[in-house]
Protein backbone atom coordinates (compact mmCIF):
# COMPACT_ATOMS: atom_id res chain seq x y z
CA UNK A 1 0.00 0.00 0.00
CA UNK A 2 2.68 2.43 1.03
CA UNK A 3 4.38 1.91 -2.58
CA UNK A 4 1.30 2.85 -4.03
CA UNK A 5 0.62 6.40 -1.96
CA UNK A 6 1.51 9.41 -4.17
CA UNK A 7 4.42 11.55 -2.25
CA UNK A 8 3.64 14.49 -3.28
CA UNK A 9 -0.25 14.44 -2.07
CA UNK A 10 1.93 13.75 1.57
CA UNK A 11 4.14 17.02 0.91
CA UNK A 12 0.70 19.00 -0.27
CA UNK A 13 -1.35 17.45 3.13
CA UNK A 14 1.73 18.48 5.30
CA UNK A 15 1.77 21.80 3.82
CA UNK A 16 -1.75 22.60 4.47
CA UNK A 17 -1.76 21.57 7.98
CA UNK A 18 1.64 23.68 8.49
CA UNK A 19 -0.52 26.73 7.04
CA UNK A 20 -2.44 29.80 9.29
CA UNK A 21 -5.92 28.72 9.53
CA UNK A 22 -5.21 25.60 7.18
CA UNK A 23 -7.99 23.07 6.90
CA UNK A 24 -8.30 19.58 5.53
CA UNK A 25 -11.13 19.30 4.11
CA UNK A 26 -11.98 16.02 1.95
CA UNK A 27 -12.47 17.38 -1.42
CA UNK A 28 -9.29 19.17 -1.60
CA UNK A 29 -7.26 16.32 -0.77
CA UNK A 30 -9.24 14.17 -3.27
CA UNK A 31 -8.09 17.10 -5.99
CA UNK A 32 -4.66 16.84 -4.78
CA UNK A 33 -4.06 13.08 -4.83
CA UNK A 34 -6.31 12.35 -7.74
CA UNK A 35 -9.79 12.17 -8.05
CA UNK A 36 -9.56 8.62 -8.94
CA UNK A 37 -7.84 7.54 -5.16
CA UNK A 38 -9.62 5.30 -2.88
CA UNK A 39 -10.51 5.60 0.18
CA UNK A 40 -7.82 3.62 2.02
CA UNK A 41 -5.39 5.12 0.02
CA UNK A 42 -6.49 8.45 1.45
CA UNK A 43 -6.80 7.11 4.71
CA UNK A 44 -3.00 6.15 4.33
CA UNK A 45 -1.58 9.38 3.17
CA UNK A 46 -3.27 11.24 6.32
CA UNK A 47 -1.92 8.61 8.60
CA UNK A 48 1.84 8.95 6.93
CA UNK A 49 1.54 12.65 6.99
CA UNK A 50 0.69 12.86 10.50
CA UNK A 51 3.38 9.99 11.40
CA UNK A 52 6.16 12.37 9.53
CA UNK A 53 4.84 15.65 11.49
CA UNK A 54 5.36 13.50 14.96
CA UNK A 55 8.74 12.74 13.84
CA UNK A 56 9.65 15.60 12.96
CA UNK A 57 8.70 16.99 16.02
CA UNK A 58 10.55 14.76 17.91
CA UNK A 59 14.11 15.57 15.87
CA UNK A 60 13.27 19.27 17.36
CA UNK A 61 13.09 20.16 13.33
CA UNK A 62 11.00 23.25 12.19
CA UNK A 63 8.47 20.96 10.51
CA UNK A 64 7.22 24.48 7.85
CA UNK A 65 10.43 23.13 5.80
CA UNK A 66 9.36 19.60 5.99
CA UNK A 67 7.17 19.36 3.01
CA UNK A 68 9.08 19.99 0.29
CA UNK A 69 12.36 21.31 -0.75
CA UNK A 70 13.03 24.13 1.06
CA UNK A 71 13.22 27.95 -0.47
CA UNK A 72 16.36 30.11 -0.40
CA UNK A 73 17.07 33.69 -0.10
CA UNK A 74 19.89 34.26 -1.83
CA UNK A 75 21.51 38.11 -1.05
CA UNK A 76 24.50 38.60 -3.76
CA UNK A 77 27.28 40.48 -3.50
CA UNK A 78 26.15 43.19 -5.51
CA UNK A 79 22.81 43.48 -2.85
CA UNK A 80 20.36 41.91 -5.32
CA UNK A 81 18.03 39.67 -3.15
CA UNK A 82 15.90 36.45 -4.68
CA UNK A 83 14.21 34.00 -3.75
CA UNK A 84 14.92 31.23 -5.57
CA UNK A 85 15.04 32.75 -9.26
CA UNK A 86 12.94 35.47 -8.30
CA UNK A 87 14.34 38.45 -7.55
CA UNK A 88 12.76 40.63 -5.59
CA UNK A 89 12.43 43.97 -6.98
CA UNK A 90 13.21 46.30 -4.00
CA UNK A 91 14.34 49.86 -3.96
CA UNK A 92 17.50 50.56 -1.97
CA UNK A 93 15.83 51.59 1.29
CA UNK A 94 13.82 48.35 1.09
CA UNK A 95 16.85 46.51 0.43
CA UNK A 96 18.67 47.51 3.79
CA UNK A 97 15.67 47.21 5.64
CA UNK A 98 14.78 43.79 4.48
CA UNK A 99 18.57 43.04 5.12
CA UNK A 100 18.80 44.23 8.64
CA UNK A 101 15.75 42.03 9.90
CA UNK A 102 17.89 38.75 7.63
CA UNK A 103 20.34 40.22 10.04
CA UNK A 104 18.18 39.45 13.00
CA UNK A 105 16.21 36.23 12.89
CA UNK A 106 14.52 36.72 16.42
CA UNK A 107 13.46 40.17 15.12
CA UNK A 108 13.12 43.79 16.02
CA UNK A 109 10.44 46.07 17.34
CA UNK A 110 9.54 49.43 16.12
CA UNK A 111 10.22 50.94 18.70
CA UNK A 112 13.72 49.28 19.73
CA UNK A 113 14.60 50.89 15.62
CA UNK A 114 17.06 53.56 17.41
CA UNK A 115 19.35 50.88 18.46
CA UNK A 116 19.79 49.68 14.98
CA UNK A 117 20.57 53.18 13.48
CA UNK A 118 24.12 52.37 13.14
CA UNK A 119 23.30 49.42 11.36
CA UNK A 120 20.90 50.78 9.09
CA UNK A 121 22.97 53.87 8.04
CA UNK A 122 25.90 51.17 6.98
CA UNK A 123 23.36 48.85 5.19
CA UNK A 124 22.09 51.28 3.14
CA UNK A 125 25.20 52.84 2.57
CA UNK A 126 26.09 49.26 1.12
CA UNK A 127 23.16 48.67 -0.92
CA UNK A 128 23.21 52.71 -2.24
CA UNK A 129 27.14 54.07 -2.22
CA UNK A 130 26.73 56.15 -4.60
CA UNK A 131 24.65 58.32 -2.29
CA UNK A 132 26.42 60.76 -0.22
CA UNK A 133 26.57 60.37 3.59
CA UNK A 134 24.25 63.02 4.97
CA UNK A 135 21.31 62.05 2.68
CA UNK A 136 21.90 58.43 4.25
CA UNK A 137 21.77 59.82 7.52
CA UNK A 138 18.77 61.56 7.33
CA UNK A 139 17.13 59.17 5.22
CA UNK A 140 17.35 56.52 8.44
CA UNK A 141 16.73 59.03 10.65
CA UNK A 142 13.52 59.65 9.15
CA UNK A 143 12.81 55.70 9.23
CA UNK A 144 13.21 55.13 12.61
CA UNK A 145 11.67 57.73 14.01
CA UNK A 146 8.25 56.97 15.14
CA UNK A 147 6.07 59.86 14.77
CA UNK A 148 6.90 59.48 11.18
CA UNK A 149 5.58 55.91 10.46
CA UNK A 150 8.27 55.54 8.33
CA UNK A 151 8.85 51.66 8.77
CA UNK A 152 5.57 50.77 8.81
CA UNK A 153 5.37 52.25 5.37
CA UNK A 154 8.07 50.72 4.33
CA UNK A 155 7.29 47.38 5.54
CA UNK A 156 4.11 47.41 3.57
CA UNK A 157 6.02 48.28 0.34
CA UNK A 158 8.24 44.62 1.12
CA UNK A 159 5.48 42.35 2.10
CA UNK A 160 3.31 43.97 -1.17
CA UNK A 161 6.34 43.17 -3.53
CA UNK A 162 6.77 39.79 -2.09
CA UNK A 163 3.07 38.93 -1.91
CA UNK A 164 3.16 39.95 -5.53
CA UNK A 165 5.89 38.19 -6.94
CA UNK A 166 5.43 34.87 -4.66
CA UNK A 167 2.23 32.86 -3.99
CA UNK A 168 0.59 33.63 -1.12
CA UNK A 169 1.82 29.87 0.39
CA UNK A 170 5.45 30.66 -0.23
CA UNK A 171 5.47 34.44 0.11
CA UNK A 172 4.72 33.93 4.26
CA UNK A 173 7.56 32.79 4.79
CA UNK A 174 9.14 35.61 3.58
CA UNK A 175 7.26 38.96 4.44
CA UNK A 176 8.36 41.03 7.76
CA UNK A 177 5.47 39.69 9.97
CA UNK A 178 4.24 39.96 13.87
CA UNK A 179 2.31 41.54 16.09
CA UNK A 180 1.75 45.04 16.60
CA UNK A 181 4.02 45.87 19.33
CA UNK A 182 5.92 43.03 18.85
CA UNK A 183 8.90 42.18 17.08
CA UNK A 184 9.10 42.27 13.49
CA UNK A 185 10.73 39.19 11.55
CA UNK A 186 11.21 36.99 8.47
CA UNK A 187 10.50 33.56 9.88
CA UNK A 188 12.50 31.92 7.33
CA UNK A 189 14.84 29.15 8.43
CA UNK A 190 18.29 30.58 8.30
CA UNK A 191 19.74 27.70 7.02
CA UNK A 192 17.97 28.81 3.80
CA UNK A 193 19.52 32.33 3.52
CA UNK A 194 22.84 32.02 1.44
CA UNK A 195 24.50 35.48 2.20
CA UNK A 196 27.07 36.52 -0.64
CA UNK A 197 27.58 39.83 0.43
CA UNK A 198 28.72 38.48 3.52
CA UNK A 199 30.36 35.39 2.75
CA UNK A 200 31.99 36.55 -0.11
CA UNK A 201 34.47 39.24 2.31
Amino acid sequence: MEDNVNCSAINSILLTLLLPNGELEEPSIFRRIGDETDAMTLLKVIDLATQRLAELKNDGNKIEYAYSCPDEVRVTKDYRIFVNDYELPFSPIAKAVYLLFLNHPNGIRFKDLADHRKELVKLYGQVAPYRDREAIVSTIDRLINPSEGAMSECKSRINALINNGLSGTQAHDFIISGERGKSMSICVNRTHVIREDIDGD
